[in-house]
């Protein structure tokens, strides 16, 4: 790895970090002077960064004006949303042998510590996103893994804020789902892992449809 790309990774992390935090919300100009002069860094590896984050659909390159932050339609999110959904339920069936007992306790832990986030949405939303990757994480197909990751932040914003209004019960039972995700998985039942989430999907994507047309502009 030469300097520059070894640099443009750091930069990379940080930024990606700052946009899924929020600190740079969508609609933010990233300029590239600016950005130079933070890092005390030339601008050919704050560029090379930004590009990889276009890449992962976090930010528009605009000619001579720098990188803005995407502003994500909720229409668009719920495209990236179903492909998501389909790409962890295959994931979790494939990966369903290759667990462990450690990833098992794991998987546990994270459940209980959802039981005390409820009435915190983000934080919960946090950590729903952390069992999930628990439980695909096992999968051999990292092309997908990774790519479910990708997804996962490309619609980061939307996930922890607007669309977890329109859940309903969908944050208490989501509990009772993963629990009964991690009894399959125990069980190495890969067709109760599926019928599990043909469930998850039709009520997560039913909450987008219902975000969608309350906010259309949106």
């Amino acid at each position: 790895m030469s300097a520059t790309t070894f640099k443009a990774s750091l930069v990379y992390e940080l930024l990606k970090q700052r946009i899924l935090n929020g600190e740079y919300p969508p609609g933010e100009w990233l300029r590239l002077s600016q950005l130079a002069r933070e890092f005390s860094l030339s601008e050919m590896p704050i560029r090379e960064a930004l590009r990889v984050l276009q890449k992962d659909g976090l930010v528009a390159l605009h000619l001579h004006r720098g990188a803005q932050v995407v502003e994500l339609s909720l229409a668009r999110g719920y495209e990236i949303v179903e492909t998501r959904l389909y790409l962890e339920r295959a994931a979790a069936i494939t990966g369903a042998e290759f667990h462990t007992p450690e990833s098992r306790q794991a998987m546990a832990a994270s459940i209980e510590t959802m039981r005390a986030l409820t009435q915190r949405s983000s934080e919960f939303a946090r950590e729903n996103r952390r069992f999930c990757t628990l439980l695909y994480e096992p999968c051999p197909n990292r092309f997908m893994v990774k790519h479910i990751q990708d997804l996962w932040d490309q619609v980061w914003q939307h996930s922890t804020s607007l669309i977890y209004g329109f859940l309903g019960n969908r944050t208490t039972d989501s509990i009772d789902e993963n629990s009964q995700i991690l009894a399959a998985v125990e069980a190495k039942d890969l067709r109760e892992i599926g019928a599990i989430f043909d469930d998850r999907i039709r009520l997560t994507l039913d909450a987008w449809r219902r975000a969608t047309a309350a906010y259309p502009a949106s």
